[in-house]
């Protein structure tokens, strides 16, 4: 019995259909070898790449040459800039000038100081004259010894110096010398308000209080006649480069004061200036054979050493 019914194809699955593909998509190379589709997408990738690094190469080379010549330009143009500058400096001479005061630190003592007493010079005379103390005592923070035979000699700054757990201290005491040939110089800012007028003092206790506190003291010749002039300095000084050569110049003798052991001697007074105001003086002793050391301490009790007095100029 013949069968009648006509062959038709089944349906085929995807994955079939994909392999069919990839078959179909071989090719025969040269060689008669079949090249499947993964070796040709591999091949097509690699040759991808290697284009990409070959123009990351190229733009990498371009980069740094341009970095060479933007550097090598800039160097050549900052040489024409500093050699056209020494040129306009040698062609003009004195027209241009270059200052460098701009660069210096600006001198402290030449700086405006705030008025801290803000009207008190309103207040009635008499209340003022109440509020003001007696006397002043003013240990000058710089009292420097010159000798005018060694001129550019400087002195040493540091005191009674000593160390410590805590490094070198100075405890601030000053030596004061005074002989034929070495004076002092002593700056100091007058203090308070209305307490302009001044006077130098010295005060010496006794041989016996000095040794019982381990004090120095020497002296001989003719100490009693002690010059006082005021100098003409409008800043202030530095202690590491006074000497005889750099101090500057006297300009007015304001009085004498004496010096003798266990007394209290006293100037005439003199006007030291407004509160805040910088002041700076000169000793020099003009006795025969003059010979003054000592280190004078402010907290020493009772006074001892050379220092400014200043009294209320209100009343």
């Amino acid at each position: 019995m013949k069968n009648s019914t006509k062959y038709s194809p089944l349906p085929i699955d995807e994955d079939e259909s994909t392999a069919s593909n990839s078959l179909s998509d071989s090719a025969p190379t040269d060689d008669g070898e079949i090249l499947d589709g993964a070796e040709k997408a591999a091949w097509t990738t690699s040759s991808h790449v290697e284009s990409h690094s070959a123009a990351a190469r190229r733009l990498l080379i371009a980069a740094v040459i341009l970095t060479l010549v933007c550097s090598v330009t800039s160097l050549v143009f900052l040489f024409l800039n500093a050699r056209v500058q020494w040129q306009l400096h040698d062609l003009l001479g004195a027209a241009v000038v270059h200052s460098d005061r701009h660069l210096e630190r600006p001198d402290p003592g030449l700086l405006e100081r705030p008025n801290v007493y803000i009207g008190l010079d309103k207040v009635a005379q008499d209340v003022s004259q109440a509020a003001l103390p007696d006397t002043l005592d003013v240990f000058p923070p710089f009292f420097q010894p010159v000798d005018h035979i060694h001129r550019n000699y400087v002195f040493p700054d540091d005191g009674h110096a000593r160390f410590t757990f805590n490094g070198r201290v100075a405890p601030g005491d000053h030596r004061v010398l005074l002989t034929d040939h070495i004076t002092m110089v002593a700056q100091f800012r007058v203090h308070d308000f209305g307490m302009e007028r001044c006077r130098i003092v010295s005060t010496i206790p006794s041989w016996e209080v000095l040794e019982a506190y381990n004090q120095t003291l020497h002296l001989a010749g003719d100490t009693s006649n002690i010059e006082i002039w005021n100098v003409t300095a409008s800043a202030e000084l530095d202690e590491r480069t006074l000497s005889w050569a750099t101090k500057p110049a006297r300009d007015e003798h304001i009085g004498s004061v004496g010096l003798e052991e266990n007394s209290t001697r006293q100037s005439g007074e003199f006007w030291c200036g407004p509160s805040g105001s910088l002041q700076t003086i000169e000793l020099l002793c003009r006795g025969v054979s003059c010979f003054i050391e000592l280190w004078q301490d402010y907290y020493f009790k009772p006074r001892f050493g050379i220092y400014i007095q200043q009294s209320p100029s209100l009343k």
